[in-house]
């Protein structure tokens, strides 16, 4: 886990997820069946990215004072009772029922849930990155500098439905995912989804996890969006949020 201190100050973080996005492990909890098979789905990603380097958009929430302080209260009951969220998130699908236990009174919680709705993401940075076709295949190498530093050399592998980084392994394909899930509330039309688990130790006891995502799609302005989570979990200790979300045209056709 100390690795992960190489790029955490400049990667952007989140105290806690939009809406009830508690715990990336319910990021993607409904897949839908691929439509033609897996060279279906290959076509459908190859389409998202750009043979080319291109200048990216990172994003980040464009949250009210207001809206950071209902967070700030979730975060917190998070903290005093983890055991309890990740019972709680595992047994609910998005969005999650009130609870008292997650910190804030039931209007508060309602005033969150619309207020999460209503936040836009505005344009923090621009970026250059590199989307190097690997061969004939439909996968890709990339390569960014700076806040894009946490995807450099990740390898989006739409033919075997996987993505690896380096020294984090490989995420497992989870199929086309609806939509629905509020973590990120841009307008996506779909998108395909990546993860991995990894855990040092009993969670139950101080034990260490990072959980990690993908998801990438197409978005209603006809760009391609990006959404990386790093989920660092200190069961009892911390938890928190490293995240970077991008928009980029997609392949010119």
């Amino acid at each position: 886990m100390a690795r992960l201190t190489r790029y955490r100050t400049q990667v952007q973080r989140r105290a806690f997820p939009s809406a009830a996005g508690l715990l990336v492990t319910l990021l993607l909890a409904l897949t839908l069946p691929r439509p033609a098979g897996a060279a279906a789905f290959a076509d459908s990603v190859s389409a998202l990215i750009p043979d080319s380097t291109i200048t990216v958009e990172i994003l980040t929430p464009g949250y009210s004072q207001r809206m950071q302080e209902l967070s700030q209260k979730l975060l917190i009951a998070a903290r005093s009772r983890p055991q309890w969220f990740e019972a709680y998130t595992a047994r609910y699908r998005q969005p999650l029922p009130w609870h008292p236990n997650l910190g804030l009174t039931r209007a508060e919680y309602q005033e969150y849930m619309l207020g999460s709705k209503a936040s836009a993401y505005v344009v923090r940075q621009r970026a250059k990155l590199t989307f190097t076709r690997i061969g004939n295949m439909a996968a890709w190498r990339l390569h960014g500098w700076g806040l894009l530093q946490p995807i450099d050399g990740m390898v989006i592998d739409a033919v075997h439905d996987v993505v690896r980084l380096p020294r984090r392994g490989a995420l497992q394909g989870m199929g086309i995912v609806e939509p629905t899930d509020p973590t990120v509330s841009l307008n996506w039309k779909w998108y395909a989804v990546w993860k991995a688990v990894h855990q040092s130790g009993d969670a139950t006891r101080g034990g260490k996890g990072l959980i990690l995502a993908l998801h990438m799609g197409p978005l209603g302005d006809g760009n391609t969006g990006l959404y990386w989570t790093e989920r660092h979990v200190n069961m009892g200790s911390a938890l928190e949020d490293e995240f970077l979300l991008l928009r980029f045209p997609p392949k010119l056709r």
